[in-house]
């Protein structure tokens, strides 16, 4: 929606349903139940091992950004108020993330604007259907310092162990590419990262996380670190 005094065009965010496959859709429901557009976008969609439908975004009528979330409880016919995750600020164009773990638990997972602009992922973790959310953890401190956004948002998974799994695209001087951690205690502190895939001009990357059985764990990501960008995966 296209409004003159705004600085770009303003978004909402509507959820469809099909029940055949893809064949015929349910008219669309609203998620962002603003009276007027604002900006919400960089967003993701979840469903958790109830079946409760999530949906995470970035958005504010002004800067900065910040994470925001809504859930549905009737497979999208009708969406929960928004929930501002956290108070403090988001790179404004890197994608959230989501998952849930088995008892429940859901987490989100984005870019955090710290002071100094620094731009480092964080995670937060809900028991009580996304409605509150414990303060961020930072999954490391990068401390990668850079004025914008490089539009490269976390993967995040949750295994059925509880184990919550993050890989990321930092830009951080000495270590920039592709890196993965994992925490073993709900997301309230995380193991020394691994490198993925390292460069000196490491260009932004969009890392993507799947579980297997028996502790596979697999990232794929578009490798930006030579001139024809390749897909290259990395397997545990």
């Amino acid at each position: 929606k296209d409004v003159p005094t705004a600085p770009a065009p303003l978004e909402a965010l509507r959820f469809v349903r099909s029940n055949d496959g893809g064949h015929s859709w349910l008219p669309p429901a609203s998620v962002t139940h603003d009276a007027v557009f604002g900006a919400h976008n960089f967003h993701a969609l979840y469903v958790a091992h109830d079946g409760t439908i999530y949906v995470s975004w970035l958005g504010g009528e002004q800067k900065p950004s910040a994470a925001w979330i809504a859930h549905s409880s009737d497979s999208g016919r009708t969406w929960s108020p928004a929930v501002r995750v956290d108070s403090g600020a988001a790179c404004d164009c890197c994608r959230t993330a989501l998952a849930s773990a088995p008892d429940g638990s859901m987490y989100i997972a984005w870019r955090h604007l710290f002071p100094g602009n620094i731009r480092d992922v964080v995670v937060a973790r809900s028991g009580d259907h996304g409605n509150t959310w414990s303060s961020p953890v930072r999954v490391h401190a990068d401390n990668w310092e850079y004025p914008g956004c490089p539009r490269a948002g976390p993967a995040l998974a949750v295994d059925s162990a509880g184990h919550v799994h993050v890989a990321w695209w930092t830009g951080r001087s000495g270590g920039s590419g592709v890196w993965y951690a994992r925490s073993d205690d709900g997301a309230r502190t995380f193991n020394a990262p691994v490198a993925l895939g390292v460069a000196y001009a490491s260009r932004a990357a969009h890392a993507q996380i799947a579980l297997g059985a028996s502790g596979v764990i697999a990232v794929a990501w578009d490798d930006g670190r030579t001139s024809q960008p390749r897909i290259l995966i990395r397997i545990s």
